[in-house]
């Protein structure tokens, strides 16, 4: 017996060391793993699952064709869950809490990805081409991102509003960034800056095994932006 107590007093005495071990360590929000290759950050960007999705459930329930119907109800009751009759009543004071809407998470976290991209491809080894395209595929990326924020998020852009709220400007991974979201001005001299860059981007789209990836960014990709873009700011010439 006394030396099963032992035994226990000494696995209890590793066990609180062990502890203390691990608490000591400082916590990390990011990976340890810090890339060094244009390799890996090509593995970043090829991530599908990270670009292909752009669920946005506030633009799908605003537009002009959604709406409660009763014949519908009547025929169904539970055709509507509690989130499609908040959007279906604009019920603006609960809506931000609904926790399945991860649009702006959803594009943060591709901004994020532009940002590590960016920050890093000076440390990193490879040919000046390949990272030049990554460079312009980031800011392609940054940028897109920021615009389709900013067509939910905020109001259109013009002359008489552009001192409204914009969006949170990240610009690098650090989280000691500012959260502040910044003005509308602000946030569209970002977004034009950084379609000015990947207009430079002259990559094809890309086939793998008789498969386009359309997820990355290319030539015909940015100009498609940008003419949208354009469109959008009414700057018809461009």
């Amino acid at each position: 017996m006394r030396l099963l107590k032992y035994f226990i007093g000494i696995s209890i005495t590793l066990l609180i060391v062990s502890c203390d071990d691990f608490l000591d360590q400082k916590p990390s929000k990011s990976t340890s793993l810090v890339p060094t290759t244009v390799e890996q950050l090509e593995y970043l960007l090829n991530n599908y699952s990270n670009f292909y999705q752009e669920g946005n459930r506030t633009a799908v329930y605003s537009t002009d064709d959604y709406g409660l119907q009763k014949e519908l109800f009547d025929a169904k009751s539970s055709a509507y869950g509690v989130v499609a009759a908040q959007f279906g009543t604009w019920d603006t004071e609960f809506l931000p809490f609904d926790t399945r809407e991860n649009f702006w998470s959803g594009e943060y976290s591709k901004i994020f990805t532009a940002n590590m991209v960016l920050n890093t491809l000076p440390n990193v080894t490879g040919t000046e081409t390949q990272k030049e395209n990554l460079k312009l595929e980031a800011y392609f990326i940054r940028a897109y991102s920021y615009w389709t924020l900013a067509q939910t998020y905020c109001l259109p852009y013009n002359e008489t509003n552009k001192d409204e709220v914009g969006l949170v400007l990240k610009k690098t991974t650090s989280f000691e960034e500012p959260v502040e979201r910044a003005t509308l001005k602000e946030t569209y001299e970002l977004i034009e800056a950084d379609l000015t860059e990947a207009l430079k981007l002259t990559t094809k789209l890309e086939m793998v095994n008789n498969k386009y990836k359309s997820w990355r960014a290319s030539k015909a990709a940015v100009n498609a932006f940008a003419a949208r873009y354009y469109l959008n700011r009414n700057d018809y010439t461009k």
